[in-house]
């Protein structure tokens, strides 16, 4: 079966770096991940090029509700009278509750930069939002959607099948994997960004994903990729690096303060071997692209370690 999913840049950061999915079918809509407010220019953009209009959409579906997957999604549902935003239980109270995300989010980049990078975020109305329970199938013109939770990555993250062209959307839950950076052999890497990340839950996550025996995977960041049994054992493989780093840290009795800059310079030194096995040149545009994932990652774990710490009796 044709697949009739659109790949929309949302130009976050980077061109080709974090992307929105859209489906016109029958004269109506659907969009999968909505980025942040300066992405809306391109999403109006990409509904026009496959003829379709504001009125069209019937649904915004977001995996989860941090900010390069949800943050458009108040002043979205403002422009689309018609659409319903589908959404885990917890991020739907994120997305109408948003002051606590916002209050994080400007202490890590400062009010400045986080008007550059989100814009103005506001409340999601609560008559807007339709909570989505684990294992629900929604009937939207003839599509057939199954929605899976898959924590690890965020405790309020689901994925999405679409079991008509067995396409999977998996937000942040199967990793990244950039255009930018293809090889030889796929450099992907997982995302342990802060504050949920989970080994175990990680791991079932990619399980879940195989299992459905999608064809395609598309990933927030960035695109469709197939193969998804190949890059499973990979993201595997890194994620277990990623838990030993933790082990490692907490066993040699790392200060907390010192565990951030730690996991960091060890995940730069892993992922340059990753990309010289993959034959990519380590070039200044390559760490660039990569700092921030990196430094996301490096938090993620370093969180959890803390929290193992404080969890010892």
């Amino acid at each position: 079966m044709k697949n009739e999913w659109s790949v929309i840049d949302c130009h976050y950061r980077f061109s080709r770096f974090a992307a929105a999915f859209l489906q016109v079918k029958n004269g109506r809509a659907v969009l999968i991940e909505n980025n942040t407010n300066h992405a809306i220019p391109h999403l109006l953009e990409a509904l026009r090029s496959r003829g379709a209009n504001e009125k069209a959409v019937d649904y915004l579906l977001v995996t989860h509700a941090h900010l390069d997957h949800a943050g458009a999604t108040a002043a979205l549902a403002g422009r689309f009278p018609q659409a319903v935003v589908l959404a885990h239980p917890k991020a739907a109270k994120t997305l109408t509750e948003p002051e606590r995300l916002i209050s994080s989010a400007k202490k890590v980049y400062g009010e400045e930069k986080f008007f550059a990078l989100y814009g103005e975020i506001k409340p999601l109305p609560k008559d807007r939002v339709r909570e989505i329970v684990d294992g629900e199938r929604i009937l939207w013109e003839g599509v057939s959607f199954r929605f899976f939770y898959t924590k690890g990555h965020a405790s309020h993250h689901f994925c999405i099948l679409d079991e008509n062209t067995q396409s999977v959307f998996t937000g942040d839950a199967f990793g990244l994997c950039y255009p930018a950076l293809a090889g030889t052999t796929p450099f992907h890497i997982p995302s342990t960004s802060p504050v949920d990340f989970d080994y175990e839950e990680a791991l079932q996550a990619i399980d879940q994903i195989e299992a459905t025996k999608a064809e395609t995977a598309y990933l927030t960041h960035f695109g469709p990729v197939m193969g998804i049994s190949e890059r499973a054992k990979l993201l595997k493989r890194h994620l277990l690096f990623h838990q030993n780093l933790i082990v490692e840290c907490d066993q040699k009795k790392v200060p907390d303060g010192e565990l951030e800059s730690t996991i960091l310079m060890k995940l730069s030194q892993y992922f340059d071997r990753e990309l010289s096995a993959c034959e990519i040149p380590i070039t200044a545009e390559v760490r660039s692209l990569l700092k921030m994932d990196l430094e996301l990652n490096a938090a993620g774990l370093a969180v959890a370690c803390l929290r193992k710490r404080k969890q010892r009796p």
